[in-house]
């Protein structure tokens, strides 16, 4: 049986949710501590550094990988926002860097965030000291500037 493109929509989705998630958390209202509008960069994927495998294994002699390659998200003052994370499949010697692009609107309460992608659920993420959590399907993605 070959899970890889059962994980590969898993993980295309999970990312994106997470992306939202992560991205909208960059804003700050007015009695926030520090600005937070800018460019923000991906840095771990559960702790761990980029790049981050996902699901990989072998299948008809051919090995096979999703990674989480890198990610950025740009946050404006005026509550939206644009995140890319990268995904790359390796098949054999085959590798594709697949870009999952959201972009969006934002709230801030305090330190929770709440985003609100184009064509997907409300989803929320905290902000402390210049770097963004965002967790979901047990992935927690780690942005800062």
């Amino acid at each position: 049986m070959h899970m890889i493109p059962l994980i590969r929509t898993r993980m295309k989705f999970a990312l994106a949710a997470v992306a939202f998630a992560v991205f909208s958390a960059a804003c700050s209202d007015s009695t926030g501590p520090e600005p937070v509008t800018g460019t923000y960069t991906l840095r771990t994927v559960n702790g761990m550094p980029l790049p981050f495998l996902v699901a990989g294994g072998t299948s008809n002699g051919i090995t096979s990988k999703i990674e989480v390659a890198g990610g950025s998200a740009v946050l404006r003052a005026d509550n939206s926002f644009t995140s890319l994370i990268t995904v790359r499949e390796t098949s054999g010697s085959t590798v594709t860097d697949n870009p999952l692009t959201s972009v969006g609107t934002y709230t801030v309460a305090g330190s929770t965030i709440t985003f609100v992608p184009i064509g997907d659920a409300p989803t929320t993420a905290t902000l402390a000291d210049g770097t963004i959590t965002g967790t979901t399907l047990g992935l927690t993605l780690v942005f800062s500037k």
